[in-house]
């Protein structure tokens, strides 16, 4: 099994589309629409509605964190600020990081969360969403793994992660330039964000990932 689909499928599920107006249809991917094979996704979506969907803002994420367990669980503020920090408002690693916190709170018999709850639920979390952490890093090229691994390891040693820094722990195996560019893919794929400083380092955007990362190297 080669893992991918066959041509028959993508031309059945266009039928479906097409042929059936009593179903309505929804595709969820991770991977960008100019990301797909043409040949085989384009034909099924091109009259269909495209909508990018990104991660919560602040006001979204609280609300999906307090509003369903409102009547039971109290999570204080600094405990919202470590989710946030962790996830970025990523649903799903969001959505998984409260159903671990909900259901130690339940097993435990409390009726709040704190900041320290949320570090130890850290771990779990990493390990219930190992497949979907993998498959973030799998999507990445060899070079784009390289310097991420570089941001992480330097951000984990107290450095700010600057272009010349990431370039010099890579002991010059990639030219800074290259670095450069493979930095800004990063940063259009929501891997990492530009801090607003002088020094323009460079930091993760879901610290999941980074702490992913740093415990994978020690593997």
């Amino acid at each position: 099994m080669s893992g991918l689909l066959e041509r028959q499928v993508f031309a059945y599920l266009r039928h479906l589309v097409q042929q059936d107006p009593g179903i309505a249809w929804v595709f969820v991917g991770a991977n960008a629409m100019t990301a797909l094979t043409p040949d085989h996704w384009l034909g099924l979506f091109s009259g269909a509605l495209h909508r990018s969907i990104g991660r919560l803002d602040a006001r979204a994420a609280t609300a999906l964190i307090r509003e369903p367990v409102e009547d039971y669980l109290h999570y204080d503020d600094l405990a919202i600020d470590k989710m946030m920090r962790l996830t970025a408002g990523h649903p799903y690693f969001l959505q998984l990081l409260c159903h671990v916190l909900v259901w130690k709170a339940n097993r435990e018999q409390r009726s709040f969360v704190t900041s320290e709850e949320v570090d130890i639920a850290r771990q779990q979390v990493l390990e219930l969403g190992e497949a979907h952490l993998l498959a973030m890093w799998r999507e990445l090229s060899a070079a784009e793994q390289q310097v991420l691994a570089a941001v992480a390891a330097l951000s984990a040693s107290g450095e700010r992660p600057t272009l010349p820094l990431i370039a010099a722990h890579l002991n010059e195996r990639v030219a800074l330039a290259s670095v450069d560019g493979t930095l800004t893919r990063l940063v259009q794929r929501g891997a990492i964000n530009r801090a607003r400083y002088e020094d323009d380092a460079h930091l993760f955007a879901l610290e999941l990932q980074k702490v992913w990362i740093l415990q994978r190297a020690a593997w």
